[in-house]
C-alpha cells in the first residue's frame, strides 16, 4: 500500500502520511484550504470549513413574546 500524498488546492502546499486519511488532517495547515489527496491512484477531496456548503439559518417569522399572566 502506498503512503497517501496531498496538495492544497489554494496555496499548493504538499503533504504526505497516513494521517491524511483522517478528516481532521485534510485541511492545509498554512492557509486552511482543502487538500486533494492521492492514494493508490485514487483522488480524494479533503475537507475544509472554508469550502463547506453555505448554511442559511432563518429565524421564525414570529418570535415568542414575553409570558403574560392572566
Amino acid at each position: 500500500m502506498q503512503i497517501p500524498e496531498a496538495r492544497c488546492t489554494r496555496c499548493g502546499g504538499h503533504y504526505h502520511g497516513w494521517a491524511l486519511l483522517n478528516a481532521r488532517h485534510q485541511t492545509c495547515a498554512q492557509c486552511g484550504g482543502k487538500l486533494e489527496i492521492i492514494t493508490e491512484g485514487e483522488i480524494i477531496q479533503g475537507y475544509s470549513p472554508f469550502s463547506a456548503e453555505e448554511v442559511n439559518l432563518k429565524a421564525p417569522k414570529q418570535t415568542p413574546s414575553k409570558k403574560t399572566t392572566s
